[in-house]
């Protein structure tokens, strides 16, 4: 059975919660905001766009990376902001 917990704990745990959701919430509504800027290629990849939508259903921001070394491009989903990043 749980130990139960006075009201001031009660309080703060609640306050921290409400902190922790709205700091979550303006995470992703600000990668879910369409980046202005100049677009310098569209491609079309039926393979890398299903992989792109999935990752930004699981609440992921998306990012191009291209490799100084070779001709490779590299589509990185950043970690979500739920997640703990070691």
């Amino acid at each position: 059975m749980a130990k139960p917990i006075s009201q001031n704990e009660a309080r703060r745990l609640r306050k921290q919660v409400q902190f922790l959701t709205q700091q979550i919430k303006n995470q992703r509504k600000t990668w879910k905001q369409e980046y202005v800027g100049v677009e310098i290629y569209r491609f079309n990849d039926r393979d890398s766009s299903i992989r792109v939508r999935v990752a930004r259903k699981l609440g992921h921001s998306v990012v191009v990376v291209g490799d100084d070394d070779s001709d490779m491009v590299r589509l990185v989903a950043l970690p979500h902001p739920a997640q703990q990043v070691i």
